[in-house]
């Protein structure tokens, strides 16, 4: 026999005052502004030979604006003035959830073994008139005794608990709010490049204006607290291509196209225009920070050993360079050319100094190359290549010898391109398709493309921390996501 009847009725909730109705108490830090989210439990009747017992069956939260896509809710269960939540399944006290463009998912998929969700729709209640969302966690083997559910508690973030997946930073989260940008300008930034500190604390991006009508959106993006706020610097609205970030995030150079470059020591608080000039396209670093190469449209390289107080031409190719990749002590470094349709690969092992051609033959021949990356050490390479014969070229041996990458279906058109430090972990963006993760040096792959954000995104950039847990991917309508358990 079962029964389910409501443990109490709808709980408004909002502005972080505690409300009682029955014997329920709930209070909530929302994202909701002046409308009141709603929270009702309901209690499920088991059973039992001369007994029954009644438990917590579910948590449905509703009344929930468009204002809160892209962030999460965590929601806990308390006793009566204790200040421990209880267990709702297993040894779990909080459960995630993330908003992903008004349609709600579990953010741990092991999660969903014990507990269901659920999305709706319907009139908001109360403010302004408009369409508001809801969602509903059953519970599959209900373990709480309702008497314990005394407080729920409901708080809304732009990050989720303990690292877990995705974390949307978007016009409607961080860069609108913290960068102090109106949607229009957010929307309109077409991101050119990422890096971030070994630990991925400090990210710098660097976006265009994508050829729109606002230039306001071209510029140098910063984060340093692991890209929860950001700030858009007061450098210039140009079109910035290139960022370069040491491993301890205290090193930032950025480059433009057709214009300047910048350099900063103090993880871009202050910035220091960088004597030279040109039409770059790519740019990395050491992890010291102190080797930078940057190549060009023009076919030019330029390489510095001073944290780019000062530059050196050390090559004039006719072809256009397009992408730049450093070990971590500078010595091993891999750039690639693009013409019309074909493109190749060049190796240095003396800082930059001198050049040999690394083409792949075979399968990695004739390839227009979108981005390259390598390990710590150098001898893990991938490159991303896009149009005819798109695909994605590994080598583990320092660029000897060379392997395409199987993936079935490949989504073809690949914009970027990351890895971590010893090779293992290499992340890659389709620009018409997903994201995907490789654990194993290439080899094999899986999609990593965050749940409930659907298919076919404008990828253009993606990084990965030293250690390979923290992955960040770039979408060129101002969004970011991240990461935090790859």
């Amino acid at each position: 026999m079962f029964i389910q009847t409501t443990l109490s009725g709808n709980l408004n909730l909002n502005g972080g005052v505690a409300v009682e109705f029955g014997q329920s108490v709930a209070q909530t830090t929302a994202c909701s502004g002046t409308r009141n989210l709603t929270v009702t439990p309901t209690a499920s009747f088991t059973n039992a030979t001369d007994a029954g017992s009644h438990y917590l069956g579910s948590i449905k939260v509703g009344n929930i604006p468009s204002s809160c896509s892209g962030r999460f809710f965590n929601i806990s269960v308390y006793p009566d003035s204790e200040s421990v939540p209880n267990a709702v399944f297993g040894s779990v006290t909080t459960i995630p959830v993330v908003d992903a463009d008004n349609v709600f998912y579990l953010t741990d998929q092991s999660y969903s073994s014990n507990v269901r969700i659920t999305s709706s729709s319907a009139s908001c209640v109360g403010g302004t008139a408009g369409t508001c969302y809801s969602f509903n966690l059953t519970f599959v083997s209900p373990i709480m005794l309702a008497s314990n559910a005394v407080k729920f508690v409901l708080e809304s973030s732009i990050t989720g608990i303990n690292g877990l997946d995705c974390l949307r930073v978007s016009s409607r989260a961080c860069l609108l709010t913290d960068a102090g940008l109106s949607n229009a300008v957010v929307k309109a930034v077409t991101w050119s490049s990422i890096d971030s500190s070994s630990d991925g604390s400090v990210i710098a991006a660097t976006g265009t204006d994508g050829g729109s009508a606002i230039p306001a959106a071209a510029g140098v993006y910063i984060s340093r607290d692991s890209g929860l706020s950001w700030i858009k610097t007061t450098l210039s609205n140009t079109n910035w291509v290139g960022a370069a970030v040491s491993a301890d995030g205290n090193k930032i150079v950025v480059a433009s196209y057709g214009g300047q470059m910048q350099r900063s020591t103090n993880a871009g608080a202050t910035w220091t225009q960088a004597p030279v000039n040109d039409y770059f396209t790519g740019l990395a670093s050491s992890s010291d920070g102190n080797y930078l190469t940057a190549v060009t449209n023009r076919g030019c390289v330029y390489i510095s050993s001073n944290a780019g107080v000062s530059w050196t031409k050390v090559l004039t190719t006719p072809s256009k360079l397009n992408t730049i990749a450093l070990g971590s002590t500078g010595q091993y470094q891999y750039l690639t050319n693009s013409g019309n349709i074909s493109g190749n690969i060049y190796k240095s092992s003396d800082y930059g100094a001198t050049w040999t051609d690394a083409t792949p033959s075979g399968t990695g021949s004739n390839l227009f190359y979108t981005d390259i990356t390598t390990s710590s050490d150098g001898s893990v390479i991938a490159a991303s290549a896009s149009g005819p014969g798109a695909g994605i070229i590994i080598s583990t041996d320092s660029g000897t010898t060379w392997t395409r990458a199987t993936l079935s279906p490949d989504p073809g058109s690949w914009s970027g391109i990351a890895s971590n430090g010893d090779g293992t972990r290499i992340i890659a963006s389709s620009s018409g398709k997903d994201l995907y993760l490789s654990t194993d040096f290439g080899t094999t792959w899986q999609n990593q493309t965050p749940i409930g954000i659907g298919h076919n995104l404008g990828w253009s950039a993606v990084s990965i921390s030293t250690d390979g847990t923290r992955i960040i991917g770039l979408v060129n309508n101002g969004s970011l996501y991240i990461s935090n358990s790859a």
